[in-house]
């Protein structure tokens, strides 16, 4: 199988910190991040060149998508934030938006036919209220998803983004698509917010051998912090796992 119809995708890249870890650990996986304002692409091959530098190396399984990703095909406008955190399709209720750029939205069906993608082998979704849009634009290549994360408000009452998703909306398209709940976490520290961990147990090929990476390790390197423990696992890695 070529290794770029292995997908792992990560929509909502912001700064890119998520897709660099799993590339840097999945080198036999291709990642695809998506990532609609063009401002954080700049952000993100710099921080691909700092972990390239910091390694020694060269992410060749790693491609940057300056699109946004949702149920529909065509463009729209995108909100930019104040705070880059916040920027998404849907309007904020409570932040400014800075600008509003009109991008090209993709859904994931039509993606995957486009790269003859074979099989999805973890998603990393974070765009800031769709999430579960990003997931019904996969249609019919849903049986090929293996595991994912995507974030939800708990409340309806508490949503943030206009017509952004709550855990109920989840947990009711989960059933209905044969996705089981694997965990869940609160986001920050005002606990309204929570990452979904999920799984297709019905996917027989699902590989249980995609590397999860120490994500304060990765944003060391990236802002510049990194310290004696950080050169010695990266020698760890470079011996027995890079």
């Amino acid at each position: 199988m070529n290794k770029k119809s292995n997908a792992v995708f990560d929509i909502g890249a912001n700064d890119g910190l998520d897709g660099l870890g799993f590339a840097l650990l999945n080198d036999n996986y291709y990642v695809y991040a998506f990532e609609a304002n063009p401002e954080l692409i700049l952000k993100i091959k710099e921080n691909k060149n700092k972990i390239e530098n910091f390694f020694e190396i060269k992410l060749n399984n790693y491609e940057i998508i300056n699109k946004a990703v949702s149920n529909f095909n065509g463009f729209a406008d995108f909100n930019i934030s104040q705070h880059d955190l916040c920027s998404s399709l849907l309007p904020y209720k409570f932040v400014a938006t800075k600008e509003k750029i009109k991008t090209e939205v993709i859904t994931l069906e039509k993606f995957c036919i486009e790269r003859k993608i074979e099989a999805i082998i973890y998603i990393h979704i974070d765009t800031q209220g769709s999430d579960l849009d990003v997931l019904k634009g996969l249609a019919s290549y849903r049986g090929k998803i293996h595991t994912g994360v995507m974030e939800t408000m708990i409340h309806k009452k508490d949503t943030v983004y206009e017509g952004g998703s709550y855990y109920d909306d989840v947990i009711s398209f989960f059933k209905k698509w044969q996705l089981d709940i694997t965990k869940t976490e609160y986001n920050n520290y005002l606990k309204k917010e929570i990452n979904v961990y999920f799984s297709n147990n019905n996917n027989k090929n699902k590989n249980k051998n995609f590397r999860k990476f120490k994500k304060r390790f990765i944003n060391r390197i990236i802002t510049d912090k990194t310290n004696f423990k950080d050169f010695i696992y990266k020698t760890y890695l470079k011996k027995f796992i890079l």
